[in-house]
């Protein structure tokens, strides 16, 4: 419901922020409604109400990166196999952590429906956080296992981390905002992939003049992902703008350096686009 509500206060396409349909007449800005905006943006372009609107852009953004890291598989791994498992992995892989979740505490045999539905709850989302909250909950470790292994720590304030695989989306099951963040991520590991297979290309090539347009877009456009990242997973936006730097150093190292001017072009123009809604955002 709530989805459906953001992607509705968007779709009319009022001036943004628009009206908050919930509590008007106050306006809709919220932090965390950029995929719900661009669903509603599509739902416009397409003529589709607000229900089909969700449905479709719901499919599409968990789509969107299984189908870019399938793409990125086949272009640099031959054996069908691990094509499939890579993407597998990624798609459905978890933290490790399943295995301990499930030694260090055991449902009672008389449990009631309600506890039986609680602790599969709490074993799902545990097994992407395991990370010092669920362990540190005596009632979590009842087991003798356990109680050993995660003994009670006294005077420790327990940290639950936003540690989130892309398969605990599904168990989410909303336009949660990593969902996007993944998309980002894998988005400029694309460009970075194809930049490198350009730059190699170009040490071959006797005419690398006609690589030098498509290599300049591409860097703009990696350069955008990190504060396009700010308005869709905020948590993650020092990461994305990391994982850019790394590539200039690695450029650097390797005597063939980047170019600035479309790198600066790409992340200005983000932030300029951006810039509204940052506002807004900054002041609350």
């Amino acid at each position: 419901v709530t989805d459906l509500y953001f992607i509705g206060n968007y779709l009319p396409g009022n001036t943004l922020p628009p009206l908050d349909h919930w509590f008007p007449p106050n306006k809709f800005d919220f932090y965390y409604a950029f995929q719900h905006y661009a669903a509603a943006l599509m739902g416009r372009i397409f003529g589709m109400g607000p229900g089909l609107t969700y449905n479709i852009s719901f499919a599409l953004i968990m789509a969107l990166p299984v189908t870019l890291a399938w793409d990125f598989a086949t272009r640099f791994i031959v054996a069908r196999w691990r094509q499939i498992l890579l993407v597998v992995a990624f798609t459905l892989g978890g933290t490790g952590a399943t295995p301990f979740v499930h030694l260090t505490h055991d449902t009672p045999v008389n449990a009631s429906e309600q506890q039986l539905i609680n602790d599969a709850n709490d074993g799902m989302w545990s097994s992407q956080r395991f990370i010092g909250l669920f362990d540190q909950q005596p009632q979590n470790m009842n087991t003798e296992l356990g109680r050993s292994l995660f003994p009670k720590q006294p005077d420790f304030e327990a940290r639950e981390l936003p540690s989130e695989n892309f398969g605990y989306q599904y168990y989410v099951g909303d336009y949660h905002p990593p969902l996007g963040g993944f998309y980002l991520l894998l988005f400029a590991i694309a460009l970075i992939g194809a930049l490198e297979c350009r730059r190699q290309a170009a040490e071959l090539s006797a005419d690398a003049s006609t690589l030098t347009p498509h290599s300049k877009i591409m860097q703009a456009l990696l350069a955008m992902t990190v504060p396009v990242m700010i308005a869709t997973n905020t948590w993650v936006f020092p990461l994305q703008a990391l994982l850019v730097v790394g590539l200039i150093a690695w450029r650097y190292s390797q005597k063939d350096k980047p170019d600035w001017a479309a790198l600066w072009f790409g992340g200005l123009l983000g932030f300029a686009l951006l810039y509204p809604f940052l506002t807004g955002f900054a002041a609350k």
